[in-house]
């Protein structure tokens, strides 16, 4: 059963449910009575109380009418997912996907890093918008700024003092403390440096 089919009883049994409660709410609409929604003097308000009758007459008739067809348009909006709509999606065409992924260096450095921010509680998000790999925030993103921008550098070499200068102006554009991620030198672990640039 995939999750289309399982939705379908459930909304079909919403909707049902309901029912009864949109057809008073026509019904309201239609003899222009007061509803929350609407003004209390409306102009669609039935002046004699021969339209009433005519309302009232056919309303009856009508309403068994306006539920079904209330719940077929409503129904028809849910679609049950079935191998009928995939005709090319066959059984004998699958094959074994190898997920190799970290696989570089980079890749790892990347995945270590988020795994130990992840593992310590934090929040974190993509940074490539300021100019890094991650921003980590003290709580819900929702609720508050980034503080730091995590930039991952791998440990090939030592790092020029013109990159580390342009880290800390960057951090200080952008109002966030950069932090270099790199691995230690056992390949085991991430190391974090912080960068505050007080220049001016």
């Amino acid at each position: 059963m995939t999750p289309g089919d399982r939705k379908v009883p459930e909304r079909k049994r919403q909707i049902t449910d309901m029912i009864d409660r949109i057809v008073e709410g026509k019904r309201r609409k239609l003899l222009g009575l007061n509803t929350k929604r609407r003004k209390k003097y409306s102009s669609t308000k039935c002046e004699t109380s021969e339209d009433q009758e005519k309302l009232s007459a056919t309303q009856l008739q009508e309403e068994e009418s306006q539920r079904k067809a209330l719940l077929e348009k409503e129904l028809s909006k849910v679609q049950a997912i079935d191998e009928s709509m995939y005709p090319w999606l066959r059984q004998e065409d699958a094959c074994t996907v190898r997920w190799n992924f970290p696989e570089t260096p980079g890749e790892k450095l990347r995945y270590n890093t988020f795994k130990t921010l992840w593992e310590q509680g934090h929040f974190i998000t993509p940074g490539q918008k300021f100019g890094g790999d991650f921003l980590v925030y003290p709580g819900d993103p929702v609720k508050f700024h980034a503080q730091f921008l995590i930039i991952c550098v791998e440990r090939t070499s030592a790092l020029p003092m013109s990159e580390i200068v342009a880290f800390g102006r960057l951090g200080s554009s952008v109002r966030k403390t950069v932090v270099i991620a790199s691995t230690s030198s056992d390949q085991k672990s991430v190391i974090f440096q912080s960068i505050n640039w007080s220049g001016t």
